[in-house]
């Protein structure tokens, strides 16, 4: 779906709460989370999933229905684990890192896939008692990956639906870097979205483009960019 189909569906699923949303993300939000070229993350993101929990509002588009949403992640679930699956990982023996776990929606999918090595770093640890709970044997630490290093080395890093949210320049380099630190010898990075072209959107969402990851993984193979919900997903293998 390409950004105008996006917007139309939008406008048609619910055009009174795509206004209201407007206003709320236009003029309420920056007052209350905005500061000067950024926003308060940490807060932003403990104050939205102790509100939906772990509904799929909490990381989902407040402008379509539950039903909508829930449709529009299964189809990107379908095609993470497709592009996964060519990489010919062995699930039960990699360890794998996934940054920005939100309500658990990739933690489940990587947990059917088989994999038994699973560390998840989010910002805010809102949900991390019930994924304990749900997620035996996985590790959840709280930490902000745009300005604390990331500990060990991972085969397979994931990172979705984060990136954009990482808007100042500073801390995108940052995290850059510190997730090609963390990358194992042949190891594995999926992102998304990787937009055609870079560009800031709403006070809280950055696009970033293929050009502006690239520089931070020299000597790594780029996988073809793949069509995901509204951008592409990318998956970067560390040849060393």
């Amino acid at each position: 779906m390409n950004d105008l189909k996006y917007f139309i569906s939008k406008v048609k699923s619910n055009p009174l709460g795509l206004i209201k949303r407007a206003f709320l993300k236009t003029v309420i939000e920056p007052l209350k989370y905005g500061e000067k070229g950024g926003y308060k993350a940490d807060r932003y993101w403990q104050d939205r999933f102790s509100k939906y929990g772990s509904s799929i509002f909490g990381p989902g588009d407040h402008s379509f229905s539950a039903k909508d949403n829930l449709k529009m992640y299964n189809e990107a679930r379908n095609i993470f684990i497709e592009e996964l699956k060519k990489e010919n990982l062995d699930f039960e023996k990699v360890n794998v890192l996934e940054i920005g776990c939100g309500h658990g929606h990739y933690t489940k999918t990587l947990q059917e896939l088989g994999v038994k090595n699973y560390t998840a770093i989010d910002i805010t640890d809102v949900l991390f008692a019930q994924h304990k709970e749900n997620f035996s044997g996985f590790k959840f630490i709280k930490k902000d990956v745009s300005q604390e290093k990331i500990e060990g080395q991972f085969g397979l890093i994931v990172m979705i639906d984060v990136i954009e949210h990482i808007v100042e320049d500073e801390k995108f380099q940052y995290t850059m870097n510190n997730i090609k630190n963390a990358l194992a010898p042949d190891g594995i990075f999926v992102i998304t979205p990787v937009a055609q072209k870079t560009k800031k959107h709403l006070y809280y969402v950055k696009f970033w483009s293929l050009q502006d990851i690239q520089c931070y993984f020299e000597g790594c193979a780029f996988r073809k960019l793949v069509p995901f919900r509204t951008s592409h997903l990318l998956i970067i293998k560390n040849t060393k």
